[in-house]
């Protein structure tokens, strides 16, 4: 596992993801976004679903996965390699796995685990760079804490509305 520093590109990617988020929970909707990207090249862009659909496991992370797949399946693994995801909550064990069952090898996040409540964590004490040698296929890049106050400011609206 290799902790980086973000880049310029990161941190406006990161403003996508945010933008996402706010959107959703100024509809009423739980407010974690996120943004897959191959550069500047925005593939998918997606919002914690679990509100509309009922359906638990529709993290932002997952969605946005769904939304990628057919261009997903027609990547060689070097092309899914080159791509970044970028989430405003620290991935839960599920969403990172996933991620790397689908070939992404480096994400980008804001708030981490500590940041968040329990009602919006999915395993209390796990965070990203523990579960990544032992639920990931091959080594990730996490850049945790990109724009970082924003990533809490988002949680902490979710808390007052009660996601």
């Amino acid at each position: 596992m290799s902790i980086q520093k973000p880049t310029s590109q990161d941190e406006q990617l990161m403003e996508t993801a945010i933008a996402e988020a706010q959107q959703a929970i100024d509809e009423g909707k739980a407010g974690v976004g996120a943004v897959l990207a191959r550069g500047d090249e925005i593939i998918a862009i997606g919002h914690n679903e679990f509100e509309e659909t009922q359906d638990q496991i529709n993290h932002a992370e997952i969605v946005v996965l769904h939304r990628a797949a057919d261009q997903l399946a027609e990547m060689s693994p070097e092309e899914k390699a080159s791509l970044t995801m970028y989430t405003t909550l620290e991935p839960c064990l599920m969403c990172l796995s996933a991620m790397s069952i689908a070939g992404i090898k480096r994400v980008v996040y804001s708030a981490l685990t500590e940041d968040a409540n329990e009602e919006q964590t999915v395993a209390a004490g796990l965070t990203a760079p523990d579960i990544n040698p032992d639920l990931s296929r091959g080594e990730m890049e996490l850049v945790p804490g990109v724009k970082r106050n924003l990533g809490q400011s988002l949680l902490a609206q979710m808390g007052k509305t009660g996601k």
